[in-house]
């Protein structure tokens, strides 16, 4: 194979930079990672500095940062991914947090987290999953998330209603218990529907939003500030 077409596949990979405090971690990250030939570690960082430093110039499509990488701070991170939103965030945890810590860090943009212990299996299928525009995160998480925010000015509870004028009122009831990390079967409780009805608002919501499933979904509320 030739250098130009060595290269043309590198490109077609899902480019990743990757932050962890011991290069040694880093490594051993990067080849469990690699195991997936759509995936590609192209950048090795190991301070917040370093990330700030590389990514404007950077071809990268998801940053998969580690929560205890020197410099890292919320509010730092919650500011890069304010002023570059195309910017997708994997934070690796070395331990189980507490969720307000865990709530912290998808409320500052992060679109998931992983233990670093986890199987390789996992590690890949959310590296993919983020990439793919899905939240990986704990449905008792994404509540909190929803909660806490919602709780912070109870006039916002109103905002699906008011801000998405295009869906019908059923829809934004059933988009607001989505957001509450309700499952179609208790959303159809809840409403006292059928769970076939509530499958068919939803297909007729993420068509209305360009939306291909609920964490895109759940997404587009963030990026829209709907919640």
């Amino acid at each position: 194979m030739t250098e130009l077409a060595r290269a043309e596949v590198k490109e077609k990979k899902i480019q990743i930079l990757l932050g962890c405090s011991s290069s040694i971690l880093g490594e051993g990250i990067k080849k469990l990672i690699e195991e997936d030939s759509e995936l590609n570690v192209a950048q090795k960082i190991n301070s917040l500095l370093d990330v700030f430093e590389h990514y404007k110039n950077s071809s990268v499509n998801i940053f998969v940062v580690e929560y205890e990488l020197p410099g890292f701070e919320v509010s730092k991170i919650k500011n890069l991914i304010k002023k570059n939103s195309h910017i997708k965030l994997l934070i690796l945890l070395n331990k189980d947090y507490e969720d307000l810590i865990l709530v912290r860090i998808i409320r500052a943009g992060a679109s998931g987290y992983i233990l670093k212990g986890s199987d390789s299996i996992h590690l890949r299928k959310a590296v993919k999953g983020v990439y793919a525009n899905e939240l990986w995160v704990e449905r008792r998480i994404l509540a909190r998330v929803v909660k806490d925010v919602i709780n912070e000015n109870k006039a916002d509870t109103e905002k699906v209603d008011n801000t998405i004028v295009e869906l019908t009122a059923a829809e934004s009831k059933i988009v607001k218990l989505v957001l509450q990390g309700l499952s179609n079967r208790s959303i159809a409780d809840s409403l006292y529907l059928s769970e076939k009805t509530v499958k068919f608002h939803l297909y007729k919501t993420f068509k209305k939003l360009l939306v291909k499933n609920r964490s895109e979904l759940i997404l587009y509320c963030f990026k829209n500030k709907l919640i």
